[in-house]
């Protein structure tokens, strides 16, 4: 919702201080995450997740050790409440008859991330809003 604020401009710095995995997918929820927590109203949240394709086996957020075995790690961004995609990577070739199945194990967990933050971290700030402006009437 970039009308809110005309003429300003949001700089946003990831630092990565220990990884396991997962660290593109890790650095767009921690910037969802800022975001909401600094006040920036946004009309849906960018949530990111990855899937890897290891020895016949799909596995949603791989760990470093499954991201770097030489098989292919499709990471993506997407708006969850509109179900788009906002952002697709894959550093490896991927086989075409893979791409639905990860993208639908990727949507998955997008969805539960979704929930749970949706859950735990936006309406208890909404239901304390609610509940102070209450209290002021």
């Amino acid at each position: 919702m970039t009308s809110t604020f005309p003429r300003s401009q949001l700089d946003i710095f990831v630092e990565i201080s220990n990884a396991d995995g997962g660290v593109l997918a890790s650095a767009f929820n921690a910037v969802t995450l800022a975001l909401l927590d600094a006040g920036v109203p946004m009309s849906d949240y960018v949530i990111a997740g990855a899937v890897s394709y290891v020895q016949g086996h799909f596995l949603l957020d791989p760990n470093r050790l499954e991201e770097t075995s030489a098989c292919p790690v499709l990471v993506a961004a997407l708006l969850p409440r509109s179900n788009s995609i906002c952002f697709l990577n894959s550093e490896l070739r991927l086989a075409s008859d893979n791409l639905p199945t990860m993208l639908d194990l990727v949507k998955m967990g997008v969805r539960r991330v979704f929930e749970q933050l949706d859950n735990d971290v936006v309406r208890p700030y909404l239901y304390d809003l609610i509940e102070k402006k209450n209290t002021l009437k």
